[in-house]
């Protein structure tokens, strides 16, 4: 029998989005999410979750929005210490620090294990993950907690 998935991204982004999410399990629409890790309504997303252990859990990894768990990322930032916008990722990925690109997403994968959470797959924000650059740290990110990653496109 084939398992189709319909994954929400962008789970924990706000406790709206949250709600559509929530709403859209409930009625049979989704059965997966991907959380972020780094926005405002994470805590309510996780609460979420686990009241509702029918919903899939990923990790949504974040590098274009909002700021990054850790702060010793400056290849990973603006001025401001916010994450660099989607244009200046793509358009420069060589710009990025793979280390520093593999510590901040696999402080977002521990943040959500910490949480009392095993999630079930990873993808990324604006879909970054899929950039050829990149690569090296997804394979490594996937072996390392054992964890599927959604394809990009």
């Amino acid at each position: 029998m084939i398992e189709v998935l319909v994954n929400a991204d962008d789970f924990g982004f706000s406790r709206a989005v949250n709600y559509g999410i929530l709403n859209s399990h409930k009625n049979g629409i989704v059965n997966s999410a991907t959380m972020m890790m780094n926005a405002k309504a994470t805590d309510h997303a996780i609460r979420i979750a686990k009241d509702h252990r029918t919903l899939k859990v990923g990790i949504h990894l974040v590098l274009t929005w909002g700021r990054p768990l850790l702060h010793d990322v400056p290849s990973l930032v603006d001025r401001e210490g916010n994450f660099k916008k989607q244009d200046e990722v793509y358009g420069n990925p060589g710009s990025i620090s793979l280390e520093e690109l593999e510590r901040e997403w696999s402080a977002q994968i521990d943040k959500f294990i910490d949480l009392g959470m095993m999630p079930t797959h990873f993808d990324s924000h604006h879909h970054v993950h899929a950039i050829p650059a990149f690569w090296p740290v997804v394979k490594k990110l996937s072996a390392h907690y054992g964890l599927p990653v959604r394809k990009a496109g």
